[in-house]
């Protein structure tokens, strides 16, 4: 959720202490940022009221830090809900903040933790995301879920006890891509270029059915060109191989782009894109003629 993994909003969103450097990844949480350099450094800003920033305190930080007191190389990161998660150049996941309901997985819900915590060791990993819940892709493909669980976000039946450490979703070691919705679900691309979801199903982002939950990983519809989703609080937005952008879910603020409310996904437009990320109620993205274009709840300026 709220993932933004290339540069968008650059010169309105990122304080210039860190154009030294060019800014080639983003992620941004409920209230903080997460941006790394073309030299691989981590650099936080915003709330850190439960550890986010990993430097041991709650302080908040209205310049970039380097994230966690560390000038270090990452190879993946996730700014979550209330916390941040960062995969080491060597596989090793760690997670920092919030973790009322588990989503650090480390076998506690101990409130936060204000440094970077080991997440299963031993197990190496190259995909997170997180809200309340979270998942991870490990190198092998397999897909893995821990933290929250009232509504079947673990995707193996349970509910509703929280998942404290990961659990493995399914057998399946083919999955690309996996986002945790803040509508208490998961989506996922396969290899394959197939979508797949589970969990609540309260805003349509798992199909049209109108089952509540959705408790293992279905595919849906049956279309096998998906190269990237992103989330947000109830809507989800995904493109396809031919540049062409879907949405579908709860349509708050209008945040589907198409002025509709979507049980299936839909097209939104006739253009083709090349990037796209999800907030909570807004959306930017950037057309493949380089256009940048944003719509959705504009309370704090969102939309530039």
């Amino acid at each position: 959720m709220k993932k933004i993994t290339f540069i968008i909003l650059a010169i309105i969103l990122i304080p210039a202490s860190i154009f030294s450097q060019c800014i080639v990844k983003m992620s941004g949480g409920e209230t903080n940022t997460i941006a790394q350099r073309s030299d691989g450094t981590l650099w936080f800003w915003g709330r850190g009221e439960n550890g986010q920033s990993g430097t041991g305190n709650t302080q908040d930080h209205y310049t970039p830090i380097p994230f966690a007191n560390s000038v270090q190389v990452v190879s993946n990161f996730e700014a979550g809900y209330n916390n941040t998660f960062i995969i080491k150049p060597d596989g090793s996941l760690w997670g920092t903040g919030g973790n009322n309901t588990g989503q650090l997985g480390i076998g506690t819900t101990q409130l936060g933790y204000y440094s970077p915590v080991h997440i299963s060791p031993g197990s190496t990993w190259k995909y997170v995301s997180s809200t309340l819940h979270t998942y991870g892709i490990r190198t092998n493909g397999t897909l893995w879920g821990w933290g929250f669980n009232d509504s079947g976000q673990m995707g193996n039946g349970t509910c509703c006890n929280d998942q404290l450490t990961p659990i493995q979703i399914g057998t399946a070691s083919d999955w690309k891509q996996v986002e945790a919705s803040g509508s208490r679900s998961g989506l996922a691309i396969k290899e394959n270029g197939t979508l797949w979801g589970w969990g609540g199903n309260g805003a349509r982002l798992v199909g049209p059915t109108s089952t509540q939950v959705v408790n293992y990983p279905t595919q849906v519809g049956i279309v096998n060109d998906w190269v990237y989703i992103s989330v947000g609080a109830a809507h989800a937005m995904g493109l396809k191989n031919n540049g062409t952008l879907w949405s579908w879910g709860a349509n708050g603020y209008g945040v589907n782009g198409n002025g509709n409310i979507n049980y299936n996904p839909q097209p939104v437009g006739t253009d083709s894109w090349q990037s796209i990320a999800s907030g909570m109620y807004h959306v930017v993205g950037i057309k493949s003629d380089g256009t940048l274009w944003a719509w959705g709840r504009n309370n704090f300026n969102q939309l530039g």
